[in-house]
């Protein structure tokens, strides 16, 4: 039997691939902000201590993935479409994502109970999902327009990170009820897009 979803959001994409991170050797997902769900922190993989508490108001990234292996900490904002992740469609979710990124990039870098000195290093990589149903996924035209933008919100944020940005899909197929991902990085770095683009792919593959 085919379990087909009613109403496809992107909290579907994001535990999909939260899910996928977790089940993976090579990361760690520390936090996700499912809708609808409760409010948390983001916990040590290895304590289970909390590391940093969301106030209750306070602005929050969907997804959190620690990559030991690369020193980088992915962080995600989700959205049903691609188009919903622009500026202007009922909240500024570029800009509020650039600022989330900037405010955690300076409060994890601190080492703490449950966060090393080496967890305290590592670089926040700028994030985006988004869902599709049915069909193919975005067109890296479609996709490189996206990041571009929102390069400009991080600049004028103060992100001093790299210029990198990881790009999660989620693809619901309505026939098969099934929820395939795909996945791009977008940067300048060429052996860093090329180290997240392979272990994304194992953690895709596992």
């Amino acid at each position: 039997m085919i379990h087909r979803l009613r109403n496809f959001a992107e909290s579907f994409g994001v535990f999909k691939w939260f899910a996928d991170f977790e089940l993976s050797d090579s990361a760690h997902a520390l936090y996700t902000h499912i809708a609808g769900g409760e409010w948390k922190g983001i916990r040590s993989p290895e304590t289970g201590l909390i590391v940093y508490n969301f106030d209750l108001v306070e602005s929050k990234p969907d997804l959190i993935v620690l990559l030991r292996s690369l020193d980088m900490l992915l962080v995600c904002e989700g959205k049903k479409t691609l188009e919903l992740l622009y500026n202007g469609n009922g909240e500024e979710t570029l800009t509020k994502h650039a600022e989330i990124i900037v405010h955690l990039a300076q409060e994890l870098s601190t080492e703490r109970d449950g966060w090393s000195s080496e967890d305290a290093q590592c670089q926040v990589i700028p994030t985006l999902l988004w869902c599709v149903e049915g069909g193919q996924g975005r067109t890296e035209v479609e996709v490189q327009a996206l990041v571009r933008e929102f390069r400009q919100e991080l600049v004028a944020a103060g992100y001093t990170g790299p210029n990198i940005t990881v790009c999660l899909e989620a693809v619901y197929n309505e026939d098969t009820g099934v929820i395939s991902t795909n996945h791009s990085v977008v940067g300048d770095d060429s052996r860093a897009i090329q180290a997240l683009t392979e272990l994304i792919s194992g953690v895709r593959e596992a």
